[in-house]
Order: C-alpha cells, then structure tokens, then sequence
C-alpha cells in the first residue's frame, strides 16, 4: 500500500508540474498590429489581429476598427459643422482634435482582450475621453459580454458587485460621489492574466472629476464562478496551486 501511495503522489505531483509547465510556456497565439489615421488635428491607433486566417478573427476585425471608426466618423461630423461655423473663435477651430491608443491586456489561448482609449476635444471646459474594449475567442469569433465568462449557476451579479462596493468604500471620493446600480451583462470590462477590470466612462456613474473608475478583481478568488472553457484559456494557475495539489496528495485527500 505504502509503494502504490508514494506512486501516486509521484504520478500526481509530476501532472502538477507539467500543468505549470504548460501554462508557463503559454505564448500568445496572435500577432496584433494596428493602422494608423493621421490628419489634421486626428492621431487614431485602430487595432487588428495580423494576417486573420479565419472568418472569426476577420470578425474581430472589423468590430475591432468600428470601435474607433465610430467614433472618429461623430467627431469628423461634428468637428466639420464647428469649424464651419461663424461663432467658433478660430483659437477653438485649431484646438479641435481626437486621438486613439489601445493596448493588449490578454492574449493566449485564443482568448484576446483588448482596450481602446479614445480622447477628443470640441471645444467646452475640456476634453473627453472613453474607453472601449473587445473580449473574445480567436477560434469561434464569439465576443464575450460580462455574463458569458461564468457559469450559469453562478450569480455573478452579486459576487462582483461585493467587490466593487468594498472598493467603492475604501475610496472618499467614489464614496460620496459615485451612483453604482450593480454590474449587468452589459458592463464594459477586460482581463488580464490576474485581474477581470470593470469599467465606467466618465459621467457613467458621476461627475467627469471622477474619470473613469476602474475595478479591479482579482481572477484567482473568482475562478470557481468562472464558465469551464472561460477557466482553460485563462489557465489560472501557479506555483502555490501546485503545492496545494501535491499537499492533498500526500494527506490522502
């Protein structure tokens, strides 16, 4: 029995390792590059999977460039009309200006989530400024809402809405300022290896003095809520999981 349970340990503590190897030697499974605008007074960044060799990632595409083309196509249409305008002062007309830069935050496992930010000025006390961003499955195409990466027997309104409002508490000025109504599978957000991060743009949830408030959610306390194919590709894993599957071992767990 002893020689059968010390093989099994051994058996269970080298599957351990191999996950861990497997996970380390993640590598991102797609080239981003990104084409550029520039005009008079627009610097826009609009991101693209390289060389798209399937109708999915062809798809991600173009959503990926409608999230700055739209709103680059308002500000050119609004833009126009002041510049064509007798009552803009010219200083305005020459401040008129929009910019866009986007930035990888996951990408492996054909999983690829992205963020754009978007700032533009068209006159007023100052500027705006928006975030966007795109989850979703190279393989498929599928597009992840917020309640697509759990499980539907997880509530996972409720569980977010814990840590947003712990993170709410422990900052003054969301505390007194901010008009939170929970999270719903329309909130924005994006992940990273550690972190689901949930966003609000400006005036969302309170006054532009604000920003943009950002939640960040720890991947590693909310993995058991997650949708198994969701848990896979973010392969949530380290050092210490590995210990604790070689601890259950030897305890006989």
């Amino acid at each position: 029995m002893k020689t059968s349970r010390k093989t099994a340990i051994i058996c269970i503590t080298v599957l351990a390792l191999m996950l861990l190897a497997q996970v380390a030697g993640a590598t991102p499974v797609a080239l981003i590059e990104h084409k550029a605008v520039r005009e008079k007074g627009i610097d826009a960044l609009i991101p693209a999977i390289a060389k798209p060799d399937s109708k999915a990632a062809a798809r991600i595409n173009s959503l990926l460039d409608q999230i700055v083309t739209k709103k680059l196509n308002q500000f050119k249409k609004q833009s126009g009309e002041l510049k064509a305008s007798p009552d803009v002062s010219a200083g305005i007309k020459r401040s008129l200006t929009f910019a866009s830069a986007y930035s990888v935050k996951f990408n492996k496992n054909n999983l690829v989530s992205i963020r754009n930010d978007a700032w533009e000025y068209l006159g007023g006390a100052h500027h705006a400024y928006y975030i966007d961003s795109l989850t979703a499955d190279l393989k498929t195409g599928k597009v992840y809402k917020l309640g697509d990466l759990f499980d539907k027997k997880a509530d996972y309104k409720a569980i977010l809405n814990g840590y947003i409002k712990k993170q709410i508490d422990a900052k003054p000025e969301y505390r007194e300022n901010m008009e939170f109504k929970g999270v719903d599978n329309d909130t924005r957000f994006y992940i990273t290896s550690e972190m689901l991060v949930i966003y609000y743009n400006p005036y969302e949830t309170g006054p532009f003095s604000m920003g943009a408030p950002e939640f960040y959610i720890p991947m590693d306390e909310i993995e058991d809520y997650f949708e198994q194919d969701i848990t896979m590709q973010i392969a949530i894993v380290g050092w210490d999981a590995v210990e604790d599957i070689i601890k259950s071992a030897k305890a006989g767990k």
